[in-house]
């Protein structure tokens, strides 16, 4: 597959934005498949939070090495999704749109998060499963068309393996109450200090 991001050229004479972007997804990549040096990369608190959505699956999948996977494929996509918006590579008009709508997702998935989290039996699969839904909606095409055929592929089985009622309903069990109030508490000191909605860098 050829992305917008991957346009096949001689090394010689791509442009150097052009060899910079695809070094610097490469770095993200390589980066989340070291903890240690992705953490040095992220903001502390953005750290944090994957540390904590990494020891909640860990505590809620029935195999440690899904949650793992889970856990790195969320902080690669991330990070390189954060790499094209940062270098101007999704400033179209369709793709800013896509953005503003992903921004709205995360902060709206967010908040049911730490309210599901902090107020006992408030749990509702059918709230947080559609709000799911459209994130992946709307990410879809931006990896989809922006990135490769791998990444594409991890997006499709995180949601495809997080993002169902059996494990939601695992995830709000009150067995990982502790674990998940700590995820929560993660989430409410991202939103704060406005990097989950600065990271793509959305003008809205």
């Amino acid at each position: 597959m050829t992305t917008a991001g991957d346009v096949h050229h001689d090394e010689g004479s791509a442009p150097l934005s052009s060899l910079a972007v695809r070094m610097q997804k490469k770095l993200a990549g390589r980066l989340a498949n070291n903890k240690r040096l992705g953490k040095q990369v992220l903001p502390e608190r953005a750290a944090a939070l994957f540390d904590s959505l990494h020891a909640l699956l860990r505590d809620c999948c029935a195999e440690k090495e899904q949650a793992d996977k889970l856990a790195k494929y969320a902080m690669k996509l991330t990070l390189k999704v954060g790499v094209l918006a940062k270098n101007g590579l999704l400033d179209g008009e369709r793709e800013q749109e896509r953005l503003v709508k992903v921004k709205n997702h995360c902060h709206a998935l967010a908040l049911a998060v730490c309210s599901f989290a902090t107020v006992a039996y408030s749990y509702e699969r059918d709230y947080i499963m559609p709000l799911c839904g459209s994130l992946r909606a709307e990410l879809a095409p931006i990896v989809d068309y922006q990135l490769s055929d791998k990444s594409s592929a991890r997006l499709a089985y995180f949601f495809d393996t997080l993002c169902t009622p059996a494990v939601m309903d695992e995830l709000f069990r009150p067995a990982h109450d502790k674990l998940l109030k700590r995820f929560a508490a993660d989430i409410d000191a991202l939103i704060e200090s406005q990097y989950l909605t600065s990271m793509f860098v959305v003008s809205s």
